[in-house]
């Protein structure tokens, strides 16, 4: 679901265990996306310049740069392509955040509970 931090959001949960993964950034500083992708594939993710890109596993065991991952795994994509190898069943999200031109420093914080 995509919605701007001023929207106020009220949920149940209906079943089982949540994760939850939230992507927030200034859009005065940089765009975001996400963009899930799901196996059984083999692709190649090239970064565009001035961005910050990075592969987050939702299920399965997928592999980039044929280093096998576990769920809930993050690898940060760098300045090359990442060759990524989805059997059936796995599917990640490929985390996207690109400066704008005035941009001069991005901070980026994961934090996990």
């Amino acid at each position: 679901v995509q919605f701007d931090g001023g929207l106020g959001i009220s949920s149940q949960l209906k079943d089982g265990p949540l994760t939850d993964l939230n992507l927030m950034f200034d859009g005065a500083y940089c765009g975001g996306e996400m963009i899930t992708h799901r196996g059984p594939s083999a692709l190649s993710i090239a970064p565009p310049n001035d961005s910050i890109t990075a592969i987050h596993v939702l299920a399965g065991t997928p592999s980039v740069n044929a280093k096998q991952l576990g769920l809930g795994d993050t690898a940060f994509v760098k300045a090359t392509p990442a060759m990524l190898d989805l059997d059936q069943g796995d599917a990640l999200l490929e985390i996207r955040l690109t400066y704008l031109p005035h941009s001069s420093a991005i901070k980026l914080c994961i934090a996990a509970q």
